[in-house]
């Protein structure tokens, strides 16, 4: 939580948007999904839907907005969203027996 919030040590709305994400991704673990590429980019998930990209910046724009990117994405104007999934990862989810 001291991560999570400013230096003012106050809750941003973009603040509270991203701690529920990193929530959602860390549980996204915990239903069996990974990353969909590491961060040093040597390893990739497995799944079939998910681009494989060299470059930080291309994996960044392909999949940064996936709930399992390893970091938030952001730049002066503020962090961008990681809320989506791709199907392939739904499908994982679904597929956990503790989901059923």
């Amino acid at each position: 939580m001291d991560m999570a919030r400013g230096p003012d040590a106050l809750f941003s709305d973009e603040e509270v948007r991203i701690l529920g994400e990193t929530m959602a991704h860390e549980v996204g673990h915990l239903l069996g999904l990974f990353h969909p590429v590491e961060i040093d980019l040597d390893a990739w998930d497995a799944l079939a839907d998910t681009p494989r990209c060299e470059r930080t910046s291309r994996c960044e724009t392909q999949l940064g907005d996936n709930v399992m990117f390893p970091y938030p994405v952001c730049n002066w104007g503020g962090c961008q969203s990681q809320g989506n999934m791709t199907t392939d990862q739904v499908h994982v989810v679904r597929n956990y027996v503790g989901v059923r």
